[in-house]
């Protein structure tokens, strides 16, 4: 069996590169979470109560 090396690491650049494209969105999507949470949070807490 044989590996082309140069074609492995072109594609372990390639998948870091993803890799990393995938943590940067889900940390993004945890921030606006977060975001949402705390603002909708605050906003109840402004409600006269019934």
């Amino acid at each position: 069996m044989h590996i082309d090396t140069v074609a492995l690491l072109q594609s372990l650049g390639l998948m870091w590169k993803g890799m990393l494209s995938i943590f940067a969105v889900i940390l993004v999507i945890y921030l606006v979470v977060t975001i949402m949470l705390r603002v909708t949070a605050n906003h109840k807490e402004n409600k006269p109560q019934e």
